[in-house]
């Protein structure tokens, strides 16, 4: 989703051809060692059958073996040996390309992206207001609707919550907005332009979308921020796009700085910090419109705060659309959707839902 999200894929399509190349060579380099090793094993195999003869030689001296019998050792040795070796390798052989298979089925059956139609956000007359109309959406294998005839609006530069209890069709909903889902019946819009005009690609220049997957690529810190703009930032543009973000501080603190290299999937860094360099990355981008799908799921507190201030300090910037179990920032929104089974059952502010008896007032006592 992320990769989408961002419009990488030539990026992410070039790493993945390197490294194809060096998996090629590194190929190369186990087969020359596993011909050296068949080379020794012939050799020892040589040895052991003049060993087999020489001791063969004195048990016929001694009259406790014939010369028939020993003949036959070494071949029915060998054919053994044949016979075991040959269903080892063969099972080996066979799992590569069933673990390939099993990879491809599900890229190789999925439909054609939609080709939508041919406007470009140079046709959009620039309002931030998002409406979706009775927006349908199952999943492919999936038990029912996990959306079932959603419509909402929310107005320019509005931040909007999405609450409701797991598996209600809260992230469903985000990622449908961010044009994660390429289908050409989601009915959804931006300003005068509609999902259906244009490309799912070009839909998703204006959507910057955030997960809860804390996903940072393969690269500096710095790299990771200005990979939503898709080009390099100057050092001053990206050091005010990371305070937006409330990261500036603990970068500039680390011995690299910017230069930092995170380690595997960010193990250096703490869960409240990867998120934050994940929303710099999409303040990048410079969307219009920011998906935050659980922004602040499995954080710790001190880290939930940190993020909820900079999200709350984007309000009225940007239109925010933002999937949340946690009811103290969507208290904060100017408009709260509550979403059970896949429906919206309730909308409005948060004292306005807390005013009535629903599922809202539910969620926000359960806390």
């Amino acid at each position: 989703a992320s990769i989408r999200a961002y419009q990488i894929e030539n990026r992410v399509a070039g790493t993945f051809e390197q490294g194809s190349d060096e998996l090629l060579q590194t190929y190369y380099a186990e087969s020359i060692i596993a011909l050296k090793r068949r080379m020794i094993l012939s050799v020892q195999s040589i040895f052991t059958l003049l060993a087999v003869w020489g001791v063969g030689g004195v048990l016929i001296a001694q009259k406790l073996l014939t010369f028939p019998e020993l003949i036959m050792v070494p071949f029915m040795a060998d054919e053994i040996a044949r016979g075991i070796s040959g269903l080892g390798s063969g099972w080996a052989i066979m799992q590569t390309p069933l673990a390939a298979c099993k990879k491809l089925s599900p890229l190789m059956d999925a439909p054609p992206p939609p080709s939508g139609g041919g406007k470009t956000w140079a046709d959009w007359n620039g309002e931030r207001d998002i409406t979706i109309s009775n927006l349908s959406f199952a999943y492919k294998g999936g038990e029912g609707e996990a959306l079932k005839g959603v419509s909402l609006r929310v107005g320019q530069n509005q931040m909007a919550a999405i609450v409701g209890r797991s598996g209600s069709g809260k992230s469903t909903l985000i990622k449908a907005a961010a044009g994660l889902f390429e289908r050409d019946d989601i009915n959804i819009s931006l300003g005068d332009v509609r999902f259906s005009d244009m490309h799912p690609e070009q839909w998703r220049k204006n959507f910057a979308y955030v997960d809860q997957s804390l996903k940072l690529f393969n690269m500096t810190l710095g790299e990771n921020i200005a990979l939503g703009r898709g080009a390099e930032l100057g050092e001053e543009e990206l050091r005010c796009i990371a305070a937006a973000a409330e990261a500036d501080e603990f970068i500039s603190a680390l011995p690299d700085g910017y230069q930092t290299l995170h380690g595997e999937g960010g193990a250096n860094l703490s869960g409240g910090q990867k998120q934050r360099i994940v929303i710099a990355r999409a303040l990048a981008k410079n969307a219009a419109v920011l998906a935050l799908d659980e922004a602040t799921a499995s954080l710790d507190a001190a880290a939930t705060e940190a993020v909820m201030h900079t999200i709350l300090s984007l309000r009225g910037a940007k239109t925010i659309l933002m999937a949340t179990h946690d009811m103290q920032l969507a208290r904060e929104a100017d408009i709260i959707f509550v979403m059970d089974g896949g429906k919206i059952v309730q909308a409005g502010s948060h004292s306005e839902l807390l005013s009535q008896a629903g599922e809202y007032r539910r969620l926000w006592e359960r806390g």
